[in-house]
């Protein structure tokens, strides 16, 4: 959920929130834009997707697809946290938020699982649907967009979202081929390396061009820009793409390690601001 901690720090650059104030911020919405968002959208996902899952290896034995628990008490489980984000966005936000936030919730996150059924592209509508929460977060604490800092950054992040969940799809691209699930990871195939990396590179230039336009120092240069190349170049150069593993382990280090070179590097641009 790193995405929407970058978007209340660049709102905080932006406007020169008080600490206290990005502190609380950074709490409320990673817990409730992120986690319960991400665990509304998940749900969902395993609903409509069910049957297929029951089709590849690495997801058959999930709670729905093995008939562990019914689709009518996932449903039970799901309608409070949509009822819950609504209810937060409508009540604790503006309405620049909450509009981009029912936006998010009920156009680009539902209809996200159906995206592999009628293009190759899932992974470009999930760059939207996944990192709306940057927009939202940046919204509530201004009550606007900037295009030139939360904007590029969010065109970065759709980037950066084909190149890790690119990597996350190829642990099922023989499954996927079999049961008919299209992907980017089947689409680029032998290909898949030079244009992660294409796409690596529009990250880093949304970062770099971000800096220029927050007035960045050296340090965030050094952390977002310089980190984040390094950790790229370390993932294209490792990654295996036949094996599942080694796909995981790329996929899951972009939020346990790449995530906070980009945060502790707007981190000190507002420092340096205060």
């Amino acid at each position: 959920m790193s995405y929407v901690a970058w978007g209340v720090m660049l709102a905080a650059i932006d406007k020169q929130i008080p600490f206290i104030t990005v502190l609380k911020a950074t709490f409320a919405y990673h817990i409730f834009g992120g986690y319960v968002l991400h665990s509304a959208g998940s749900i969902w996902n395993d609903i409509i997707d069910k049957d297929l899952d029951a089709l590849v290896e690495r997801t058959k034995n999930r709670p729905l697809p093995s008939g562990r628990i019914s689709v009518s008490a996932t449903l039970l489980f799901l309608f409070p946290q949509v009822v819950l984000m609504a209810a937060m966005m409508y009540f604790y936000t503006n309405k620049v938020a909450f509009t981009l936030g029912m936006i998010g919730l009920f156009f680009w996150v539902p209809l996200y699982p159906f995206m592999k059924r009628i293009t190759y592209w899932p992974q470009a509508w999930l760059g939207i649907a996944g990192n709306w929460g940057l927009l939202v977060a940046y919204a509530s604490l201004t009550g606007e967009i900037n295009f030139n800092t939360a904007g590029v950054l969010f065109v970065g992040t759709w980037c950066w979202c084909m190149h890790y969940d690119t990597i996350y799809g190829m642990m099922d691209k023989k499954d996927d081929a079999r049961v008919g699930i299209k992907s980017t990871a089947l689409l680029f195939g032998s290909s898949a390396r030079p244009i992660l990396a294409a796409f690596a590179l529009g990250f880093l230039a949304a970062l770099y061009l971000c800096g220029l336009n927050l007035g960045a120092s050296n340090i965030y240069y050094s952390l977002a820009v310089g980190g984040s190349a390094l950790h790229l170049t370390w993932q294209l150069v490792t990654v295996d793409f036949d094996s599942n593993p080694s796909c995981f382990k790329m996929f899951t280090s972009n939020a346990k390690q790449l995530a906070y070179f980009v945060y502790f590097g707007l981190v000190s641009v507002y420092l340096s601001k205060s």
